[in-house]
C-alpha cells in the first residue's frame, strides 16, 4: 500500500509537471499569436461639413501617441479626411489641403467663365433657373449643385489611388457610407471609382445632386450613418477609435421656427443612430466645435486644433493603448503614399460614360495628346475646357496603367440633358420688364451640334435663334446659322429737323458663317449677314414720314476674346471684338404719306447708299488691385469708310442698360440719347466687393464723334449733337453705383449725370438683362 502510495504520488507529480508545461507552451503559443496577429485598429470619422476638419488634428494626436490604424471608415467630409489619410497622406498635407482649397467655390456651381467656351460664353451665368425637358415633360434638378468643382477636386488629390479599385487595397484599408434614397438603408462604399464614391458619400440632399452606383441612387450618408462604426467591425476592427462632429439635437427652447423644425425632424433618425455607434466605440474622441458652421471652411486652422485639442485630452489612455498593444506584437505601422509623377505622358486616351455624345467630340475638345507631357495643372485645365463645353454634367478623370504597361488617360463623362429651359426675369426704369427664356438643344437634329432659341418676352421683345455645327478633329471649328428679331415700341431720336421725335423700331438681321476656335476663349471668323431695319414715327413732326427702311448685305472678318472670370461682376482678365465689314448690297428707302407719295421717289434717290466698309474694335480690361477691389477700363470705336447716313450702321449712344443691337452704353444720358454714323469711347472706373455679394462701383466715361477716327480717315464728315441750341463732339459723364448679387440676379442703383446736363439721371434695375452679353456696362 506504500508503494501503491509511493507510485502514485511519482505519478502525480509527472502529471502535474506535464499540466505545467502544457500551460506554459500553450501562454507562449498564445502570445505568439497575439504577437502574430495583434488587434486592429479601426478609426471613424463622422460628417460634419468644415467641421470635419477636426479629424486633422485628431489623427495628428494619435500619431503622436503612436498610434496608426489598420481600417479607415468615414460619412461625407469624414470620408474624404478618412480617404486622404487611408491614401498615405500626412497630417501636413491634408492641412495643407484643408486650408489652400477655396471650398466654397468646389462646394458651389460656380466656375470660371475663362473656363467656358467662347460659344457658350453669352449664354453662361445669366439665368434663374435651368430645367430639363425630356420625355416626361419638365421636371427640376435632382439638387442645387452638381458639384463638377468637388468632382474635379477629387480627381486631383484622388490620383495616387486611381489604379486601385479595391479601396480595402489602399496602404490602409478603406471604405466610405453613402444612403440608398429608395431604401433608406447604408450602403458601404469599399470598391469601384473613388471620386465617385466620395462625391455620393457627401451628396447632401437637395443641395447637391444624387449620385449613381450599380443602379442605386445615392446621397449623402449622414443621413442614416454619420458615424460608421459597424461599417469598420465588419472590415474586421477589433478597437474602434471614432472622431464625431455631428450637432446635438435642439433643446425644446431652440425650437422656435418651422424650419428648426423641420430640420430637426430631417436628422432625428441618424442621431439616434450615432448614439448608438458612439456606444459600439471603444475610445470616443468629441471636438468642441458647436460654436462653428459646417459653411466655416475659412477657420480651417482653427477646427484643425479643436480636433488635436480634443484628442490630447485623452492621452493617457491612447498612451496606455499603445503599451498594450505593444506588448502584443504591434508597431505603428509606416504607411507610404503610393508615388505620382510630376509630368505625365499618355499612350491612349480612353473615354468613359459617353451615350449620345461622340468620342469624337470629347477626345477633340480635350485636347489631350498621346506622346507629350501634362503637368497636374494642364490636365486639370484641360478637363475644365472639356466642361465648359456645357454637354456635360460632370467629367472626372483617371491616370491609370494597363497590364501591358501602358499609361492610360481617361476621361469619365456624364452628359447633360440634351435639351435645358433656362428662365430668368428683368426690369428696369428705362425699358420693359420681362422674362428671358432660352430653349437649348445639343444633339437635337445633328451630332455634335447645338441650337439655341432665346429671347425676351416684353412687350418690347427680342428673339434670337442660333444653330452650330462642330467639324474637324479637334472640334474647334464649326459652321454657324443665325437670326435675329427686335422690337422697340418707343425709340427717341432726333428727326430730320433735329427736333426729338418718337418712333417705332424693327429690325431682322441674320447670317451664317464659320469660326475657328483659337483656345477657349478666342476665335477668328468669317460670316455673311442680312439686315432689314425701319423706324415707324409715332407721334412727332416726321407726320409726312410713315417709314425709313434700310437693307443691307455685309460680308465680316472678325476676332474676338474673352478671358473674364465672371459674367456679372468680373474681377480680372478682358474682353475684346475686332471686325471688319463690306456690305456690298445697301439699300435704304423712305416711305412718304400717302398725298406725298409722288415726292418718294426723288428723294429716295438721294438717300441712295453706295457700298460701305465699316471697322469696329471693342474692349474691356480688369485689374485687381487688392482682395475685392478692382480697376477697369473700357474703350469702343466704330470706324466707317464712307460718308453716308445709315440707320442699321448709326450707334445709338446712352443709358446703362442696352436694348438695342447697335446702342452703346454712355453713363451720363438717356437711353439711345445720341446718334453717330462714327464714334469712339473710353471708360475707366473701380468696383469693389466691400460686403459679400454687394457692390460699389464708380465710372467716368468720355465720347466724342470725330476723333480718332477722322486722324485714320480724314475723308470723313465731322459729326456734331445738340445741347440747348449749341453743337458738340465730344462729352464726359459718369455716376456711382450700389448693387447687389441677389439670387434673382444684379440689384442696381446708379445715379449718373453728363457734364452737358443740368440734372442727374436715375437708373434702378432687377434681374438679368437680355443684352448684357453684348456691352460691358
Amino acid at each position: 500500500m506504500a508503494g501503491y502510495g509511493a507510485q502514485g504520488a511519482l505519478n502525480f507529480t509527472m502529471k502535474a509537471q506535464y499540466t505545467a508545461v502544457i500551460c506554459l507552451l500553450t501562454i507562449l503559443l498564445t502570445g505568439m499569436s497575439l504577437a502574430q496577429n495583434p488587434p486592429k485598429i479601426g478609426l471613424v470619422l463622422s460628417g460634419g461639413g468644415a467641421k470635419g476638419f477636426a479629424h486633422i488634428g485628431a489623427i495628428r494626436a494619435l500619431e503622436e501617441a503612436g498610434i496608426k490604424p489598420d481600417i479607415v471608415t468615414g460619412t461625407s467630409m469624414g470620408s474624404i479626411v478618412g480617404a486622404l489619410y487611408a491614401m498615405g497622406y500626412s497630417t501636413e498635407e491634408m492641412e495643407a489641403i484643408a486650408r489652400e482649397v477655396d471650398w466654397t467655390s468646389a462646394l458651389s456651381n460656380d466656375i470660371d467663365m475663362s473656363e467656358i467656351t467662347w460659344e457658350e460664353k453669352p449664354y453662361y451665368g445669366r439665368f434663374l433657373a435651368e430645367l430639363t425637358v425630356n420625355e416626361n415633360g419638365v421636371s427640376l434638378p435632382g439638387g442645387l449643385i452638381i458639384g463638377q468643382n468637388l468632382q474635379l477636386l477629387l480627381s486631383e488629390i484622388t490620383m495616387p489611388v486611381h489604379h486601385i479599385k479595391d479601396f480595402k487595397d489602399f496602404p490602409i484599408s478603406f471604405a466610405c457610407v453613402a444612403t440608398n434614397i429608395e431604401t433608406g438603408e447604408p450602403v458601404t462604399l469599399d470598391q469601384g471609382d473613388i471620386v465617385k464614391s466620395l462625391r455620393a458619400s457627401m451628396a447632401i440632399p437637395s443641395i447637391f445632386t444624387p449620385v449613381t452606383i450599380d443602379s442605386m441612387l445615392l446621397i449623402d450618408g449622414g443621413w442614416v450613418r454619420n458615424l460608421p462604426v459597424e461599417e469598420a467591425k465588419a472590415m474586421g476592427a477589433d478597437i474602434i477609435i471614432s472622431v464625431s462632429v455631428d450637432a446635438p439635437l435642439k433643446t425644446k427652447k431652440e425650437l422656435t421656427s418651422l424650419i428648426s423644425i423641420m430640420d430637426q425632424t430631417s436628422w432625428i433618425l441618424s442621431t439616434i443612430d450615432t448614439r448608438r455607434q458612439k456606444e459600439m466605440s471603444d475610445y470616443l474622441i468629441e471636438p468642441e466645435v458647436a460654436d462653428l458652421s459646417t459653411f466655416d471652411f475659412e477657420k480651417s486652422d482653427t477646427i484643425v486644433q479643436r480636433g488635436y485639442i480634443a484628442a490630447k485630452k485623452q492621452i493617457e489612455a491612447f498612451d496606455k493603448l499603445y503599451v498594450e498593444l505593444t506588448a502584443q506584437g504591434y508597431s505603428t505601422p509606416n504607411v507610404i503614399k503610393p508615388g505620382t509623377e510630376s509630368l505625365f505622358q499618355f499612350d491612349r486616351v480612353e473615354v468613359e460614360g459617353t451615350n449620345k455624345i461622340t468620342e469624337e467630340f470629347i477626345i477633340g475638345r480635350l485636347g489631350i495628346d498621346t506622346g507629350k507631357l501634362y503637368s497636374t495643372e494642364e490636365i486639370e485645365h484641360r478637363v475644365e475646357v472639356l466642361y465648359g463645353t456645357r454637354y456635360f454634367e460632370k467629367v472626372a478623370f483617371q491616370t491609370l496603367s494597363s497590364e501591358d504597361g501602358k499609361h492610360i488617360f481617361r476621361v469619365i463623362v456624364e452628359e447633360d440633358d440634351p435639351i435645358k429651359l433656362k428662365l430668368a426675369l428683368y426690369y428696369d426704369n428705362v425699358s420693359s420688364a420681362g422674362v428671358n427664356l432660352n430653349l437649348t438643344m445639343r444633339n437635337f437634329l445633328l451630332k455634335n451640334s447645338r441650337i439655341i432659341f432665346d429671347g425676351f418676352l416684353a412687350e418690347d421683345p427680342q428673339v434670337s435663334f442660333n444653330f452650330l455645327k462642330y467639324f474637324t478633329k479637334s472640334q474647334r471649328t464649326y459652321a454657324f446659322l443665325e437670326a435675329e428679331y427686335v422690337k422697340q415700341n418707343e425709340f427717341i431720336n432726333n428727326n430730320i429737323y433735329g427736333v426729338p421725335s418718337s418712333y417705332k423700331y424693327r429690325q431682322w438681321q441674320g447670317g451664317l458663317g464659320f469660326a475657328q476656335l483659337i483656345s477657349s476663349n478666342a476665335l477668328v471668323g468669317v460670316a455673311l449677314n442680312y439686315r432689314n431695319g425701319w423706324i415707324i414715327p409715332s407721334f412727332n413732326a416726321d407726320s409726312i414720314v410713315t417709314k425709313v427702311g434700310q437693307r443691307e448685305v455685309p460680308v465680316s472678318l472678325f476676332l474676338s476674346g474673352n478671358t473674364l472670370n465672371k459674367p456679372y461682376y468680373p474681377t480680372r482678365g478682358w474682353r475684346g471684338n475686332l471686325s471688319f465689314s463690306y456690305s456690298f448690297y445697301n439699300d435704304q428707302t423712305i416711305t412718304l404719306a400717302q398725298q406725298y407719295q409722288s415726292l418718294e421717289g426723288p428723294l429716295n434717290d438721294t438717300l441712295a447708299l453706295s457700298e460701305q466698309f465699316r471697322l469696329q474694335l471693342s474692349g474691356e480690361k480688369y485689374f485687381p488691385i487688392f482682395n475685392k477691389f478692382s480697376l477697369y477700363l473700357d474703350g469702343f470705336m466704330g470706324l466707317p469708310f464712307t460718308n453716308q447716313t445709315e440707320m442699321n450702321a448709326s450707334y445709338k449712344i446712352g443709358g446703362i442698360s442696352p436694348v438695342l443691337p447697335s446702342m452703346i452704353p454712355y453713363w451720363g444720358t438717356k437711353s439711345a440719347n445720341l446718334t453717330s454714323a462714327q464714334m469712339a469711347k473710353v471708360a475707366f472706373g473701380f468696383q469693389w466687393e466691400f460686403l459679400p455679394k454687394l457692390y460699389a462701383k464708380g465710372l467716368v466715361n468720355y465720347f466724342n464723334f470725330n476723333y480718332p477716327m477722322l486722324l485714320i480717315n480724314p475723308d470723313l464728315d465731322e459729326n456734331y449733337f445738340e445741347v440747348n441750341g449749341k453743337s458738340y463732339e465730344q462729352s464726359v459723364g459718369g455716376g456711382l453705383e450700389l448693387s447687389y448679387y441677389s439670387f434673382l440676379g444684379p440689384v442696381r442703383v446708379i445715379i449718373h449725370q453728363d457734364v452737358l446736363y443740368s440734372e442727374p439721371l436715375f437708373f434702378v434695375s432687377l434681374g438679368y438683362n437680355f443684352r448684357q452679353h453684348h456691352s460691358t456696362f
